[in-house]
Formats: structure tokens, C-alpha cells, sequence
């Protein structure tokens, strides 16, 4: 038996700005590029913000309101430096930036846009700096941090979004001016995004340590509250921290075409950027069951009702007072929960929070061998022990139609073990469930984490829904042992090695039930 507890599963609602810890909030309505904060004015949160690429500053043209990114036919970057911040294990970093690109947009731009957390560590970056293919920089050779990159409008329709950690120390110190001075964490699959002309745009970056010597790193591109792409990687050793630097850089020939300060069409114009730390949220809890009442029926509140997803005979869950199992062994077999639907407003994340211990025996290469799922409750008869057989003839209706989503793991197979998202094929024809991921599409995966189950180990997993749009939401999973991860304002355990991945996908249908298979 596969001994599970609790479920926790929370519906968070729209961040709750105003409860925030604000570091910087610049919309620049002094008209400089200077912390202007005074008596007269206390409340005032600016940055400083300096040239990245030239010691002339002619990367910087602050009016009042705006701020524009002077590139055109030129690479060249901006950063802005404010009160570092020192991440404890558990908090987040969010920055949140708005602009609008220019008349001209370039094409084929792999990596063009880029966005960076850096540490402060030298007084001497507060200063236009310059960034030289044939001089290196040597503040910027020993600056610990992360960057993402945005391609612009690939021509192969592989637009995505990339996070690298910047090698320190390192030869060349030119900073965001090249991408051979960072290390790749991983990308996003392919979204086919557009960047359009004079559109605007929101880009997010998030920083969550989550141990001492771990930091997960989140970025994300939207437009018109639309996700246009996002992506998740974890660095597990060597993190950078007391941030309080931001970087942006754009590639020669991909906002605009004027290199003047001043002139039309000269790059992109931001209109707001914030830096905070550990945003709080409203958050409703739909489910909280650790068994404490010793059976699989919701007879007490935030009690999930549990059922056999293979079996109408209900032998895949056993329940004793505190914990709930997954009897499987030698078999494949499967389990879940019914609760009430939730339906997610755009902002809205439901996250469903699960741990469980393992056996005294657990067995080697077993591909995709353990699953999370959460899916449409779109018919009351899901609500009993059903049926899953790969017999012909079998195949369970209440099946062949169900919307959702999958999580799967790998169990030891070596350093190729990670971490995989898939949506439920509807309609399918074979009717089984968890019990085949033939009726599931893959959505992608992430790198080979390497990491392996232990007998006799506890837990956990996180999987999350956040509707981003309309007809779009981001998936996300982790699995983790130990620890504390700080999710979007409420601790979730994470461990020193968190395995999680996260895409954008584009659901018909945002109310769900928690489905596990082993």
C-alpha cells in the first residue's frame, strides 16, 4: 500500500497588491532616470536606471511617464539598481514590466529580448557601464544572477522562452550582450508567439528560493491578458541572491530602427516596472483532507470523496484513521477524488497539494510510473468506483470524454528521469484513463533531472492550474521531498532537488477533480 497524507488543494485568487512588500514601482512621472525620493515625497519608489552597454548613457530617454530602450539597428541594454534583497528560503522576488514596442519589429530574432536579476555586489554598477565585444568588463565578469530570453518572431515558428544563470567568474564581461556567458536551465516548448508593432505588452520574472542552496526562476510574456508563453527552472546549487539589479537588453535590428535618443521608432517604451517581494493572496480552500475520520467519503468538511479509477469492486483505496492508500503491488492502479467543481476567473490559480510516502519496495525503470491528474468533473457518475481495462469491448465511456490534465513521473530510470505534462484526448477511443498515456497528447517535458524514489521516503507533489487568459492557463508540477516552497503566498514543501516543470496550454474547460495512479 502506497500510504498518502494530506491533500490539501486551494483555489488562489488575484494577487492582493496592496498587502505587498513594494521595492520599486517606477512609471517615471518625475521625467529622470533617478531615485528622486524626498521628504515632500515619501512614497515614492523609483530606480535608479543606467546604460548596460555605454559609459554615454545612450541607451537611457526617460520623458515624463515613459522610458525608452534606445537601441534601433544597435544591441543595447539598460539596468536599474535599488535596495538589495535578500531571499530567505521560502520567499518570492517578483518583477513585473510594461511597454510597447515600437513601429519596427524585427524578425528572426532568436533570444533578441532579454530581462536579468542580478546581485548588487559592487557599488560600481550604479553607473553607466560599458558592454564591449573587444574590452571585458570586469564588474560584469563575477555578477551572480538570471536571465530570461525572449525569441522575436522566429521565422521557423519556434518562438520560445529561455532562463540561463550567468557563469561566474567568466572571460568576456559583456553581460547581456551575449548569451555565451550563461548557462542554459532549460526552455520552454515551442508557442509561435508574435511580438506585433506598437503593442503592449507585460513580462513577469520571478525569483523563489526554495532552499538554502535552490531558487526556482519563473518567466512569463503576455499581451492583452493573454499568456503568450511562460517557463520554470530550477537552479540547485551556487544561487545568486541579495538581488538588486534588473537588466534589459534588446539584439541589434529587433526594436526599431533610430539609434537617437529622442527619435521615433527608437526601441521599446516602458511605462511601469515593479520590483516586490512575497505578494500576498486571497486563498480558498476546497479541499483539506487527511483522513482523519478514517473513511474515503466526504462526511466532513474540505473532505474529498475517494474512489477506485480501475476497479468497481473499489480494491485500489484502503483508508485507515490518518492516511489513505494506493494499494497497487504488482498491478496498475489507480485512484480518485471527487469535490465541488471549481471554475477559475482569469488570474485564478487552483493548486492541488499531495503527500504521500512510499513502500518498503519500489521498483527501477518504470517510465511515466507514477501520475497526478486533474480533470473535468462533467458527469456525476464519476463519482464511483469505475472501470479501467485494456480489454476490447471495455472501454469506459465516462472516459472517452473527460477533459484535463496529466503529470507524470518517471521512477528511477537514471539520469533520464523528469518530468512530463499531457492533456486528456477527448474523445478518445480506448476509454482507460491513467491506465495508458496513448490517450493523452504530450504537452512537453522537462530536462532529465536524474532524480530517484526512495522506499520508505516521504513526498510531495504540487500540481497547479492558473488561467491566464480567456481560453489559456499555465500547468505546472513539482515533485520534492523536505523543505518549504513559498507558492504565490501559502508554504508548500519542496526539497533540495525540485523537479518541476511548467507550460502554457489552452484549455475548453477550467473545473477539475484530483485524479493519482501508481
Amino acid at each position: 500500500m502506497k500510504k498518502s497524507s494530506p491533500l490539501f488543494l486551494a483555489v488562489l485568487l488575484a494577487p492582493s497588491m496592496a498587502a505587498a512588500e513594494i521595492i520599486m514601482n517606477d512609471n517615471w512621472i518625475d521625467g529622470d532616470r533617478f531615485n528622486t525620493e524626498s521628504p515632500d515625497n515619501p512614497e515614492e519608489l523609483d530606480a535608479d536606471w543606467w546604460s548596460s552597454s555605454s559609459s554615454s548613457g545612450n541607451s537611457v530617454f526617460v520623458e515624463t511617464d515613459q522610458m525608452t530602450l534606445v537601441s534601433g539597428s544597435a544591441g543595447r541594454g539598460i539596468h536599474a539598481t535599488f535596495d538589495a534583497q535578500t531571499l530567505e528560503v521560502g520567499d518570492v522576488l517578483v518583477v513585473t514590466f510594461t511597454f510597447t514596442t515600437p513601429a519596427t519589429v524585427g524578425t528572426d530574432r532568436s533570444g533578441a529580448f532579454k530581462v536579468a536579476l542580478n546581485a548588487l555586489n559592487n557599488p560600481g554598477l550604479k553607473s553607466d557601464l560599458l558592454s564591449s565585444s573587444t574590452e571585458s568588463n570586469p564588474l560584469y565578469t563575477s555578477l551572480p544572477g538570471y536571465m530570461l530570453e525572449f525569441d522575436v518572431n522566429k521565422a521557423d515558428a519556434t518562438d520560445d522562452t529561455g532562463i540561463r544563470k550567468h557563469i561566474v567568474p567568466n572571460a568576456s564581461g559583456r553581460y547581456l550582450s551575449t548569451s555565451s556567458e550563461w548557462t542554459s536551465l532549460g526552455s520552454s516548448a515551442d508557442a509561435d508567439y508574435t511580438i506585433l508593432p506598437n503593442t503592449e505588452y507585460v513580462g513577469v520574472m520571478s525569483l523563489t528560493r526554495t532552499n538554502e542552496d535552490s531558487m526556482q526562476i519563473f518567466g512569463s510574456l503576455s499581451q492583452d491578458d493573454v499568456r503568450l508563453d511562460s517557463f520554470t527552472a530550477t537552479d540547485n546549487s551556487g544561487i545568486a541572491n541579495s538581488i538588486g539589479m534588473l537588466g534589459f537588453w534588446s539584439n541589434s535590428n529587433t526594436f526599431g530602427t533610430a539609434n537617437g535618443a529622442g527619435e521615433p521608432d527608437s526601441g521599446i517604451i516602458f511605462s511601469n516596472v515593479t520590483v516586490e517581494v512575497n505578494p500576498e493572496v486571497d486563498i480558498k480552500v476546497g479541499v483539506n483532507d487527511s483522513f482523519a475520520d478514517g473513511d474515503r467519503a466526504s462526511t466532513e468538511a474540505n473532505d474529498a470523496a475517494w474512489w477506485s479509477s480501475n476497479s468497481t469492486g473499489g480494491g485500489s483505496v484502503e483508508v485507515t484513521v490518518g492516511e489513505l492508500g494506493l494499494v497497487t503491488g504488482t498491478s496498475g492502479r489507480g485512484m480518485h477524488a471527487t469535490f465541488n467543481p471549481e471554475i477559475l476567473e482569469i488570474g485564478e490559480t487552483l493548486v492541488a497539494t499531495m503527500t504521500f510516502e512510499t513502500p518498503a519496495t519500489v521498483g527501477t525503470n518504470r517510465g511515466g510510473g507514477l501520475k497526478f491528474a486533474l480533470m473535468d468533473f462533467n458527469d456525476q457518475a464519476l463519482a464511483a468506483d469505475l472501470l479501467s481495462s485494456s480489454a476490447v469491448g471495455s472501454e469506459n465511456p465516462l472516459y472517452m470524454n473527460l477533459p484535463g490534465y496529466m503529470i507524470d513521473f518517471d521512477v528511477n530510470t537514471g539520469e533520464t528521469a523528469d518530468v512530463s505534462i499531457r492533456e486528456h484526448i477527448t474523445p478518445n477511443t480506448t476509454g482507460r484513463f491513467l491506465g495508458t498515456s496513448s490517450e493523452w497528447t504530450s504537452m512537453g517535458s522537462s530536462g532529465n533531472a536524474g532524480y530517484a524514489f526512495e522506499a520508505s521516503t516521504e513526498y510531495t507533489v504540487v500540481m497547479s492550474i492558473k488561467r491566464t487568459g480567456e481560453d489559456s492557463a499555465d500547468l505546472f508540477g513539482s515533485l520534492s521531498k523536505g523543505a518549504i516552497l513559498h507558492f504565490l503566498g501559502q508554504l508548500y514543501p519542496i526539497d533540495l532537488m525540485t523537479h518541476s516543470f511548467c507550460v502554457l496550454v489552452e484549455p475548453s474547460k477550467l473545473h477539475f477533480t484530483l485524479v493519482t495512479s501508481g
